[in-house]
């Protein structure tokens, strides 16, 4: 009998047992090596031991047939989804059906383009895959030809990872126009999530009950909820964002139920050092936060976003907000739900958002704020400016998180005082500015440009 296990450099290892010994026996992943731009699902012969001839869906077809956790790899190009058919599982037409373990490696300018054929990855089954470096973008799915949303991607039951991916410009008649988690977990790492929309709830992402989804160090921008709530994120299960942006989302106009310009949350959610900035709920409540459960928000900050009552942040009738170390620069409104403030909390103008504690600051006419990009432009955090109340206020043992949501250090003397304290909001502040403009000063290796050696 054997049975099998995985390892981290992607072996599968079956243990055989012989008598009272067991027997290990590494057989290495299968590296199936794209070599066409075409469509084509016969072209499957991917090993570098018979002539290679290897689509894309071809490679998915072939890492179908068993549970080796292959790799595909892509060189840059674009991807277009051209055999026409719907409802099957099989990856044979239609959308890229992903069954068992695969790791997807693009690089740097590789697209892959449903064009308006259907949606581009579905994922079924519990498996655990991994997608980098791609484009995922031109994917529909059609009222009475496609059973559910998640235009860029639907995933049912698996674990998958996106790490450097962008996902863009996919349109679903349901639920989460660029990504809809289904009873999985997506773990979303340094990716962005951009100009996506649904006819009904999360133009960028839907996360549905008993699903969790987490996103790190990315940016979700610019997608539309033309007829539900979540212009962004629409959470209906488990989901963490840190030392992310979400910024300019918007629910649509004329829509019912339109909470949520940025986020509309239903069930749990945890925020960590992020911008929630200029997001849109139009004609209802919760421009950039609607909260219907329960909700925790930590270092972030919220600025410029609009909506007919609450701009920063509405609380349903049952939900429960906490709030620690967070600079808002709107309103608050109620249903009748709760926030609890752990302290050190800004509003700026007024005092709508129960910022009562000590350590709180409501009333302040000028938060000396400014929006600023990073990360190559596409990402937006809320900038402190000299002078600001928040500078050097947090709450130290509230100040858990060693950086910034920019990755630059923290606590930092933002006062020039010689005392290291965390700033309120995402964003710390230095006193002098950097004086290196890749953060060298900050002691973060993961932001240095580049190292040159004498000669």
């Amino acid at each position: 009998m054997f049975r099998s296990t995985w390892c981290p450099n992607r072996l599968l290892v079956l243990f055989f047992a012989i008598g009272t010994q067991t027997v290990a026996l590494s057989v290495p992943a299968a590296l199936l090596i794209v070599d066409r731009f075409d469509d084509a699902p016969e072209a499957t012969a991917c090993l570098p031991e018979v002539s290679p001839d290897c689509s894309l869906r071809g490679a998915i077809i072939h890492a179908n047939q068993d549970s080796d956790s292959d790799v595909i790899r892509l060189s840059a190009g674009t991807y277009t989804l051209s055999t026409v058919g719907i409802l099957e599982d099989a990856a044979a037409t239609g959308d890229l059906d992903i069954t068992e373990a695969v790791e997807i490696q693009g690089e740097a300018g590789v697209v892959i383009d449903a064009n308006g054929l259907d949606r581009v990855f579905h994922f079924l089954g519990n498996h655990n895959s991994r997608l980098s470096d791609l484009t995922i973008s031109g994917g529909v799915t059609y009222a009475g030809f496609t059973d559910v949303g998640g235009a860029g991607l639907l995933n049912d039951g698996a674990y998958i990872s996106l790490t450097r991916c962008t996902v863009t410009e996919n349109s679903t008649h349901e639920l989460g126009g660029g990504i809809y988690n289904r009873g999985g977990w997506i773990d979303i790492q340094d990716s962005r999530i951009t100009k996506n929309d649904s006819e009904t709830h999360g133009g960028g992402i839907f996360n549905q009950a008993g699903s969790t989804i987490t996103l790190v160090d990315s940016t979700l921008d610019l997608n539309v909820s033309h007829g539900g709530g979540g212009g962004g994120l629409y959470n209906n299960g488990t989901a963490t964002l840190s030392r992310t942006s979400i910024y300019s989302n918007q629910t649509h106009q004329g829509a019912s139920h339109s909470h949520g310009g940025g986020i509309y949350n239903v069930e749990i959610i945890n925020v960590f050092n992020c911008s929630i900035l200029t997001n849109l709920a139009y004609n209802d409540s919760g421009g950039g936060i609607f909260n219907a459960d329960r909700a925790t928000l930590q270092h972030v900050s919220i600025d410029g976003n609009y909506a007919t009552s609450g701009r920063a942040l509405a609380v349903g009738a049952s939900a429960s907000t906490t709030i620690s170390n967070t600079l808002i620069v709107g309103d608050c409104s109620s249903e009748g739900g709760s926030t609890s403030s752990l302290g050190n909390n800004i509003e700026s103008p007024g005092n709508t958002c129960g910022f009562n504690i000590i350590g709180d600051i409501p009333f302040v006419q000028d938060a000396r704020t400014i929006i600023e990009s990073y990360d190559g432009g596409t990402g937006r955090v809320l900038a402190l400016l000299p002078g600001s109340i928040a500078i050097d206020n947090a709450k130290p043992e509230r100040c858990t998180m060693d950086y910034d949501q920019r990755n630059f250090s923290r606590p930092i003397d933002g006062t020039g005082e010689g005392e290291s304290v965390c700033d309120i909001g995402a964003y710390e502040f230095l006193a002098e500015g950097p004086i290196f403009s890749d953060g060298f000063e900050t002691g973060s290796s993961s932001l240095w440009s580049h190292t040159t050696t004498g000669s």
